[in-house]
């Protein structure tokens, strides 16, 4: 299991410098931007790290603050949420284009707009980009949550209007 474990991540680990390298290769610094979900943009741009971050929400800061989303993220019973979202993190940790695969994941697992669900996406490919090492033997231990809350808490906040649980 431990040597399928380490197989993936650096299978994962030569994704992401290729695309990285890719992305400075064509000149451009932001990246992917996601696709459209139901004609609404999902707001997330694939993007490297800046200052210890993943860089490129473009969801409106408090994205998850009005009536809909709040009305689903009250409903939501919170362990059931977080294994959604530990799904969805573990589904796409491997995936290039990690925050937009993330968003969608977690919009449809959870009804969460998709502006709400690119704050999601964009956490979750800040905790794979920044803590890693730290989160790839137990997701849900105090290590890996201290690093997300280091590295990546701020940035969600900010996006969400909401704190890391």
């Amino acid at each position: 299991m431990f040597k399928y474990l380490l197989v993936v991540l650096s299978l994962f680990l030569a994704c992401n410098q290729e695309e990285q390298e890719a992305t400075k290769t064509a000149g451009t610094t932001a990246g992917t931007t996601a696709g459209t979900t139901a004609g609404t943009t999902a707001g997330t741009t694939e993007a490297g790290t800046t200052a210890g971050t993943t860089a490129g929400t473009q969801a409106p800061m408090g994205a998850c603050t009005d009536d809909a989303n709040m009305m689903v993220l009250t409903s939501l019973d919170p362990s059931a949420f977080n294994m959604q979202i530990q799904n969805c993190a573990l589904t796409c940790a491997i995936n290039p284009m990690v925050a937009s695969c993330a968003a969608m994941c977690v919009q449809t697992a959870t009804s969460l707009s998709a502006e709400c669900s690119a704050c999601f996406g964009d956490v979750i490919a800040c905790t794979v980009s920044q803590c890693l090492g730290q989160c790839a033997i137990n997701p849900t231990g105090p290590e890996c949550a201290a690093c997300r809350n280091e590295k990546c808490a701020d940035q969600f906040l900010q996006c969400s209007g909401q704190a890391l649980q």
